[in-house]
């Protein structure tokens, strides 16, 4: 999974709850139409509008089980865009750091960016990231 289609559809579902949705959607939108001008690009508009709806009833109804789901419908629709255009990559990047980590609390702009973890290993070097609650036992 590309870290970035993680980051970007983890920010644009948190913003989907956020008063600047519209922002949100507009740059999101502008992603998929420079793929293909026409192509899909209404489609993704609906279901960006259906989604944002299912977020904001699942996040006055206390439910991130599925706010988490719908991530991960868009991480793998974001992922798909990025297997058939990897040129988009800096567009996504882009819109995901001027648009949508500015619209996010720090609680969940901390989600996002925490997510984006890039480590290397050489030779016989070992290293350790730790996201969350992790436990090495040797």
């Amino acid at each position: 999974m590309d870290p970035t289609a993680l980051a970007f559809a983890t920010a644009l579902v948190s913003a989907m709850a956020t008063q600047t949705w519209s922002d949100a959607r507009a740059a999101a939108l502008g992603v998929w139409r420079r793929r293909n001008a026409a192509a899909g690009t209404e489609s993704i508009a609906t279901d960006l509008d259906v989604t944002r709806e299912r977020v904001v009833t699942a996040g006055e109804a206390g439910d991130p089980d599925t706010v988490d789901a719908v991530v991960d419908v868009w991480r793998g629709r974001v992922q798909e865009l990025l297997l058939d255009h990897p040129e988009l990559a800096t567009d996504l990047q882009d819109v995901l750091t001027t648009t949508l980590l500015p619209m996010l609390t720090d609680t969940q702009t901390s989600r996002v960016r925490s997510i984006i973890m890039t480590g290397t290993s050489r030779d016989t070097s070992t290293f350790h990231q730790i996201a969350g609650n992790q436990y090495n036992h040797r």
